[in-house]
């Protein structure tokens, strides 16, 4: 039997995971009513068309510096938005974000209510593992805090049908860095013009770096992109700082690729395939998050791809970058996943792919496709800002005028 929050709300009771019988719901972590909240008294306080921005808002009746939980008001505004959320009070001053998902600007006056704060009460009966719920709190994603971006451009019905397919579609976007999709639709395999092992000394690395290096590694361990090796191969890494001062770990396979027997499979031209976009009026670019790394190394050549440092030995469970066939495999696994649908209402190169379409409703027709297609190969996509001033690959829908 199926009982609902509703149902258990008005019977007293409550419910825990792990097989805990239900049991009464103990009065004394009822949460007290502390007040309203509400927007600053100085001045109108402005929130502009489909934004989101923090209020510095107000509650008189809570004292020094607390934490407390805000829940929104029954009565908001038209076309404002405000989320549950713990806050810190600090004397009687609340941080609240307030979202206006109207297309008009909205003038809030001074002092309107906009939540009620509730006291937060800490439940401390019994033992709680905080390995357990830890774990599972790093695996819960919402499809509000995963799905992209929509551009802002679109009517208020074309909205409604990008978010509604998006977030029928929000298991297909990674949560986080470590969301890593994997596919073994297509796997990479490593031919060789013998069977003698590339076997190298790993490079010196500065005693400085060796924890940034040590923590790379750890990281690429948890997401199962390598694992430690006994392989006869091994290749020397490779420290690179990116433009942001964090640190790339790369292989270099010069010496494995030079053995390695060469993949003949295209990579496609960019001229080429721009002439199928005559006449395409929508576009939407989606990039896969760390796309070769979500392909599987073939088990027999896993022992190929290993790699030295000062703290062991490591091979390669999903494609690393670096290897002379990877563009060949990958740009095969998109041929694999869309092949019906290249140069007809989608262009792939690599791990970006373009999907164009002459109308809206072709366009979320051909987006849930490729939304489709990914899902059952396995593969996620990255969740990026969109910059409309300078747009980069990110998912996004954008019209484009007539003359273009």
């Amino acid at each position: 039997m199926l009982i609902g929050m509703n149902v258990l709300e008005n019977l007293d009771q409550e419910t825990f995971l792990d097989q805990v019988p239900l049991r009464e719901k103990d009065k004394r972590h009822q949460p007290l009513i502390q007040g309203l909240v509400r927007s600053p008294g100085d001045a109108v306080t402005v929130i502009p068309a489909r934004t989101s921005q923090v209020v510095i808002a107000s509650c008189q009746h809570v004292r020094g510096d607390v934490e407390v939980i805000v829940e929104p008001y029954v009565n908001l505004p038209k076309g404002i938005v405000v989320g549950a959320t713990l806050a810190m009070s600090e004397r009687g001053k609340i941080k609240l974000p307030i979202s206006n998902v109207s297309d008009e600007d909205i003038l809030i006056p001074p002092r309107t209510p906009l939540g009620k704060v509730l006291e937060a009460v800490v439940i401390d009966d019994g033992k709680v593992s905080y390995e357990s719920i830890q774990v599972r709190v790093n695996n819960i994603s919402t499809a509000s805090n995963v799905i992209p971006p929509i551009w802002p451009g679109l009517t208020i019905p074309q909205h409604q049908q990008a978010e509604e397919l998006f977030q029928r579609y929000h298991h297909v976007f990674a949560s986080s860095d470590e969301d890593l999709g994997y596919t073994d639709t297509i796997t990479h395999q490593i031919k060789l013009t013998d069977d003698v092992p590339v076997k190298q000394a790993f490079r010196r690395i500065p005693p400085s770096q060796f924890e940034e290096v040590r923590e790379h590694i750890r990281k690429l361990l948890e997401k199962n992109v390598i694992r430690p090796s006994t392989s006869p191969f091994a290749s020397p890494i490779v420290l690179v700082r990116k433009p942001d001062g964090s640190l790339r770990l790369c292989v270099d396979y010069r010496q494995l690729n030079h053995k390695t027997i060469k993949d003949a499979y295209p990579i496609p031209r960019i001229d080429e395939s721009l002439d199928a976009l005559h006449g395409a009026k929508w576009f939407s670019t989606i990039d896969l998050l760390a796309g070769y790394h979500q392909v599987a190394v073939d088990e027999k050549d896993k022992h190929k791809t290993s790699f030295i440092t000062p703290f062991g030995l490591y091979e390669y469970n999903r494609m690393p970058f670096g290897l002379c066939n990877a563009p060949g495999t990958f740009q095969r696994l998109m041929q694999s996943c869309l092949s019906d649908q290249f140069f007809r209402s989608v262009l792939c190169y690599l791990d970006d792919i373009l999907v164009f379409s002459q109308t809206f409703e072709d366009h979320i027709a051909n987006l849930e496709l490729v939304l489709e297609r990914l899902h059952q190969n396995g593969l996620k996509i990255k969740v990026s800002n969109v910059n409309s001033s300078a747009p980069k690959l990110s998912t996004l829908v954008i019209e484009l005028p007539k003359t273009v």
